[in-house]
């Protein structure tokens, strides 16, 4: 006969906890149950998907896949290790899968390729990394780095606990700088200096610089107000307002009034005027320009004074050489050591009315160590506005004195008529050898007086003919 075990439905059955080897079979799933006493809905038998369908399924001892894969849509809970010799992907990489790690990581990180894998993006960042050390080949990006920061030659450039860098700089620097720094500046700095002290070396408001400049050089340009002394050697412009003493030489333009310590102006630079004295002072310039307005004689604009011997007066030196200030050379004859034109206005500019040049001789060959003869040549200018030899008047080496004439042969030699208004006395001698004596080489034209003879004589170009 059929034996007939006890049945209904999957839900009336685990509403039930069998007894020990009673069995159930459900109506609606058409599965066979077992009951152990304890189980609720006790536990399938004899069905391929029994595993599938138990809520708690237990294995007995290890699970061996036989070379198979676990597939499915759900959760794996394990309360152990889990150990793996080959690859373990987590997540398809479209977005969306979560690891969330709770426990520690022993063991290295390490990409399976170099320079191919990030920790995280620009969009998704962590938020804190605590790390013993940290090497970066390429560039870090941080908002702030709290930490040492070592070079490769171990020198820590960075020191965190000091507050100091130590190491070059190259790029713009923005923001404050408090502290030492030790080197060369190449670029510009933007904003005030202060010294040790406190005190305000450098005002960026106000554009000044209120300290001393002791020692150094300054390259490129200083632009502002310099309040207190510098020393030392300066090129360029100065801009603005200089207070205190200049030590040297000043090679350059310089724009602007100069005032004495008693606040009097000696130069002018509204005015473009000296309006000061000179004295005792070397001046070294390839122009020195006076002017005045003043006509009268008593405030001439170019005076010379001293306090006499009585043979010396107030003297002015005139020096000329070839060659070089550092290295002259000797004149040649003919040069010039003062050219000195004078000049008026004709109501378009100035025009010159005579020239006054003074220098060697140029006929002389006997430039030497002490030597240097003489001349003086005077020139005026004629209402064609030229000059030339008809306008000249020379005063040469021999104290010969020549009008019209460049090379004088004689003590007064004139080329051109002369008129006398008073008397004109030829040479008187006392006999015709005393006037053989005196005129060796007699030329035709002259005129003597022999005073033995009572006559007046002229040489004919060979002898001397008596003219009465």
């Amino acid at each position: 006969m059929a034996l007939q075990i006890r049945r209904g439905t999957n839900a009336e059955r685990l509403a039930i906890t069998p007894a020990s080897g009673e069995l159930i079979y459900t109506t609606d799933t058409k599965l066979v149950y077992v009951g152990d006493g304890t189980t609720s809905g006790g536990k399938q038998v004899g069905a391929t998907n029994a595993v599938n369908n138990d809520p708690n399924p237990q294995l007995g001892g290890n699970l061996d896949l036989n070379g198979f894969n676990i597939n499915g849509t759900g959760n794996i809970n394990i309360t152990g290790n889990i150990v793996a010799t080959g690859n373990i992907n987590l997540g398809d990489g479209t977005g969306g899968d979560l690891i969330n790690v709770g426990g520690d990581v022993s063991g290295h990180l390490k990409p399976a390729q170099d320079i191919a894998y990030d920790i995280g993006s620009n969009s998704l960042r962590w938020r804190n990394g605590y790390f013993s050390g940290l090497s970066v080949d390429g560039v870090l990006s941080a908002g702030a780095i709290n930490s040492d920061v070592i070079a490769d030659d171990s020198t820590v450039m960075v020191d965190v606990s000091t507050n100091t860098f130590t190491g070059d700089v190259t790029g713009d620097v923005t923001g404050d700088v408090t502290g030492n720094t030790t080197g060369y500046h190449t670029g510009d700095v933007k904003g005030s200096i202060f010294a040790d002290n406190s005190v305000l070396l450098v005002d960026a408001v106000n554009a000044w610089v209120h300290a001393d400049v002791i020692v150094g050089t300054l390259t490129n340009d200083l632009i502002g107000n310099v309040t207190g002394n510098t020393t030392g050697v300066h090129n360029g412009d100065v801009i603005g307002n200089v207070q205190g003493n200049v030590n040297g030489y000043v090679d350059g333009d310089l724009q602007g009034s100069v005032f004495g310590n008693n606040s009097t102006a000696l130069l002018d630079g509204m005015t473009n005027t000296l309006v000061c004295n000179v004295d005792n002072a070397l001046i070294t310039s390839e122009k020195v320009i006076v002017t005045s307005d003043d006509n009268d004689p008593d405030v001439a604009p170019f005076q010379l004074s001293c306090i006499t011997t009585g043979t010396n007066g107030p003297g002015a030196v005139y020096k000329a050489a070839r060659g070089s200030q550092a290295t002259p050379t000797v004149l040649s004859a003919g040069d010039t050591i003062i050219d000195m034109s004078y000049t008026g206005y004709d109501g378009n500019g100035y025009s010159p009315a005579a020239v006054l040049k003074i220098g060697p001789d140029k006929y002389t060959s006997a430039i030497g160590t002490g030597v240097m003869p003489g001349r003086i040549l005077f020139l005026t200018y004629d209402e064609t506005g030229t000059t030339g030899a008809d306008n000249a008047m020379v005063f040469n080496r021999q104290g010969r004195l020549g009008i019209g004439k460049d090379d004088p042969d004689e003590k007064l030699d004139v080329v051109g008529n002369i008129t006398a208004s008073g008397f004109v006395q030829p040479g008187v001698y006392a006999d015709p050898t005393a006037r053989d004596a005196d005129i060796t080489s007699p030329a035709a034209g002259m005129i003597v007086f022999v005073t033995s003879l009572t006559q007046f004589q002229g040489y004919d170009g060979t002898s001397w003919v008596a003219l009465n």
